[in-house]
């Protein structure tokens, strides 16, 4: 299948779609129980809901950028080309994505090797059967080891904060159950 030229509509289509933010509570339990370092990087964030000085945001294009100090990811949820579940309303879906779930989990991994840092990246829960899933983080103990990680489930649904023209107007629905993969080498073969 070729790859589709975003075209301002879709563009149009995405704003707002797939930009809820991660709550603040959330957002400090990741970093500080399972990630257990202080992030420097939001890595999929906007001007308005982003958690820490340094951020990208989708018009920055996250792959081509360093991730070269400890990061968070809460990526779009989906297939590249395919529909992208929103986060925080998972029965509303955008018909264009440029990229999926699995790039944005394969560059955290990836990011994680070449400079030896922290990453996490907060999934929704009902990936674990996915290509990407079994390849980038493990099913198995001695899969996570060898990529470094480890899966800590998230005890209650995120509400994902909304935005409306920069202000947040309300928490949004409830997510599906979620999860944290956390890259760093304490995860690592000892």
């Amino acid at each position: 299948m070729s790859q589709i030229g975003i075209t301002q509509q879709a563009m149009t289509k995405l704003t707002g779609k797939d930009d809820y933010g991660t709550p603040l509570k959330a957002f400090l339990k990741i970093q500080n129980e399972y990630a257990k370092t202080k992030f420097e990087i939001d890595a999929c964030a906007s001007d308005y809901n982003h958690k820490v000085d340094y951020y990208i945001t989708k018009e920055m294009n996250l792959f081509n950028q360093k991730l070269d100090a400890p990061f968070f990811m809460n990526p779009i949820y989906g297939k590249r080309g395919f529909r992208t579940f929103n986060k925080g309303k998972p029965d509303e879906v955008t018909i264009f994505n440029e990229y999926g779930t699995a790039d944005f989990v394969e560059f955290a991994r990836n990011q994680h090797f070449r400079f030896n840092v922290t990453g996490a990246v907060l999934l929704f829960a009902n990936v674990s059967s996915s290509d990407y899933f079994q390849r980038f983080v493990g099913e198995f103990p001695e899969d996570r080891q060898r990529n470094e990680c480890e899966i800590f489930y998230y005890p209650e649904r995120i509400q994902f904060d909304k935005f409306e023209n920069g202000i947040k107007v309300k928490d949004g629905t409830p997510s599906l159950s979620s999860f944290v993969v956390v890259y760093d080498e304490r995860f690592g073969k000892k």
